[in-house]
């Protein structure tokens, strides 16, 4: 999972979406707006005779203090452009497969007296162990 979670991050990184940065679980309290955090919501194993796969359903939520939606929605369209059926590399892994899940939500909460904008998005991420 290391090797997944770094790769992602990476990856992230190179794409130069316009956000502080990504985390992974949780942001710290300080974390400036716009951010990402991204999570495993889901692992299972796939054993063949030959193959041995990771089916991996990562979700990520877009945080964003702006006053109105535009932001979150821009930064969702950033992250879909860019991991969209996307190969990216893994360190002892294929990638066999990068799905986005249907499904997303947007939502706004009160954290800590101020709205905050969260948008969640899902990618079934099928990696291969290579040998």
């Amino acid at each position: 999972m290391k090797q997944l979670f770094q790769a992602i991050y990476n990856y992230f990184k190179s794409e130069e979406i316009a956000v502080t940065d990504i985390y992974n679980t949780d942001a710290p309290s300080k974390a400036v707006f716009p951010y990402v955090v991204m999570r495993l919501i889901s692992d299972s194993s796939e054993w063949t005779f030959t193959e041995n796969d990771e089916n991996c359903l990562i979700q990520f939520n877009i945080y964003s203090s702006s006053s109105d939606s535009g932001e979150a929605c821009d930064l969702f369209q950033a992250i879909k452009d860019s991991f969209d059926f996307v190969d990216i590399p893994i360190e002892n892994y294929e990638s066999v497969s990068l799905t986005r899940e249907p499904g997303a939500a947007l939502n706004r909460w009160e954290v800590e007296g101020k709205k905050v904008w969260d948008f969640m998005m899902q990618y079934r991420f099928v990696i291969q162990k290579t040998t």
